[in-house]
């Protein structure tokens, strides 16, 4: 398989496409620190750029198979279409800071990608709150991640459910600019109150790269749970006006997170949600394995469980045949927890103020 760039060769079969990826470079004109990497199936390519910047009167000069067929010519650097051992994928060159990326995908986008990771087995999907700690989880392995409302809110300085809305979509956008993996959103109740309510907010969250988002029943403003027939009603309308871009919608059932642990009303909740729309569904907070078991072979959908100390472990909640695992704001907690023990370590005096 051979990709040319402004000229720079990319020869993928100098290592194995079984996940496991590898490193090609050093690169020349233009390109240096070339890696690449194969996960579900699609091309994952980062190489930094240093000689050049691209602009509409550049191209990629071609692509083409191993046998030097099916050669492209084309003007637009964003999109070049080519068959690739056997399948056709897009290449998408971003330009985001001092870095490229082009991502070869068989059905095109992180969209459908994150679909198809819903298919089937079982996946951990961890909670990054800002760049650092995302670069973090994906170079550990993970093949997507999703956002935090509370994680996000405390590292900016306010209480989970308090980040406003254009908060929320350039937090998403940063981040979904800076990782190579499908994102998902925590996005609360879709800001219904908001100019445009749901439907704008879909679209905005879209149009910053999500792959995913979801939509919960517990409404800060009244401080409980919505009823039945309000909740249902807004997720069918997030399912609406998500439907074009076939971003993975999740909802949400927060009976648990605040105290009403009613399993009954909670799975009649999930299954509403389904017959709604919802592509995915969870309800945070569940830790008996029964109940968990209970939940994924009622409900209809695949499930996401968050996973919670005390609860299954990761192995037991895939064998229960859940299908995402999640971490909430868990990893920010024991990162900030570390920091302020490391910091009361280095004066012992702070504690007394």
């Amino acid at each position: 398989m051979l990709v040319v760039c402004q000229d720079f060769e990319l020869l993928p079969e100098q290592a194995r496409l079984d996940g496991h990826g590898g490193t090609i470079g050093p690169g020349r004109q233009g390109w240096r620190n070339v890696e690449f990497d194969v996960v579900h199936g699609q091309l994952l390519v980062r190489a930094e750029v240093f000689a050049f910047e691209i602009g509409v009167d550049r191209h990629l000069q071609r692509a083409a198979s191993t046998d030097g067929r099916d050669e492209v010519d084309g003007h637009d650097p964003a999109l070049l279409t080519n068959e690739l051992d056997g399948f056709r994928g897009d290449i998408k060159v971003h330009t985001i800071a001092n870095t490229r990326q082009s991502r070869i995908t068989p059905g095109g986008s992180m969209v459908s990608l994150f679909r198809r990771m819903h298919a089937e087995g079982g996946f951990v999907m961890p909670n990054p709150w800002d760049r650092g700690s995302a670069r973090v989880l994906e170079e550990l392995g993970f093949q997507a991640l999703a956002t935090t409302s509370a994680g996000f809110g405390r590292a900016i300085g306010k209480k989970d459910q308090e980040v406003t809305r254009d908060e929320l979509v350039a937090h998403v956008a940063d981040l979904a600019s800076f990782i190579a993996v499908p994102l998902n959103v925590d996005s609360e109740q879709m800001f219904p109150h908001d100019p445009g309510g749901v439907e704008r907010t879909v679209q905005l969250l879209v149009d910053a790269g999500a792959a995913g988002i979801s939509v919960e029943d517990f409404d800060p403003q009244i401080g409980s749970i919505e009823p039945i027939e309000v909740a249902t009603e807004r997720v069918a309308r997030v399912c609406a006006a998500a439907g074009p871009s076939g971003v993975v919608v999740t909802a949400r059932a927060e009976n648990y997170l605040y105290g009403q642990e009613d399993l009954e009303d909670t799975l009649e909740r999930l299954i509403r949600y389904r017959l709604a729309g919802a592509d995915v569904l969870y309800a945070p907070g569940l830790t008996v394995p029964a109940d968990i078991g209970r939940v994924v072979r009622e409900a209809g959908a695949p499930v996401n469980v968050l996973a919670m100390t005390g609860g299954p472990s990761i192995s037991e909640l895939f064998d229960l045949g859940v299908r995402r695992i999640s971490a909430g704001s868990a990893l920010y907690n024991e990162a900030y927890g570390t920091l302020r023990t490391a910091a009361g370590r280095l004066d012992p005096r702070v504690r007394m103020a």
